[in-house]
């Protein structure tokens, strides 16, 4: 793989489609790892759920309103 330097990869790092983009990456290589495939691709489902939540919240405020 590559060295992640500085501020420019913690952020990427703080990115959910970096672990969708691993996660499509990995699958493609000879002997994937299944486990942390999934555990990318659980990543990225969480921010959705929490992201869901999250607008759904603001939405029902706005609402009241």
């Amino acid at each position: 793989m590559y060295k992640r330097q500085g501020p420019v990869g913690w952020a990427r790092d703080l990115l959910p489609s970096t672990y969708g983009v691993e996660a499509l990456s990995r699958s493609f290589d000879a002997h994937p790892d299944w486990a942390v495939v999934a555990l990318d691709l659980g990543v990225c489902a969480a921010v959705g759920v929490l992201s869901l939540a999250v607008a759904t919240w603001a939405y029902r405020r706005a609402a009241v309103r």
